[in-house]
């Protein structure tokens, strides 16, 4: 992510539209990973990061959605 020119000189919506564009990537490369043949250890250790990466990716993306109804 470029947080700081998403920071910097821009508003809220954007900042969000940022992390949201990062957190988009990390569920990418999650779901890349998991299409692999991961031994079942390290598949149930990277299936949990990766609803981890979900959750964080809707929040992002509520608020960010809240912030655009708001304004």
């Amino acid at each position: 992510m470029d947080i700081k020119a998403a920071i910097t000189g821009k508003d809220e919506q954007a900042v969000l539209e940022e992390c949201e564009r990062g957190e988009d990537v990390a569920k990418k490369t999650y779901e890349k990973a998991l299409a692999k043949g991961l031994p079942d250890n390290i598949r149930s250790i990277v299936q949990r990061q990766y609803q981890g990466v979900v959750e964080n990716h809707d929040r992002v993306r509520d608020l960010r959605n809240r912030y655009r109804k708001a304004n």
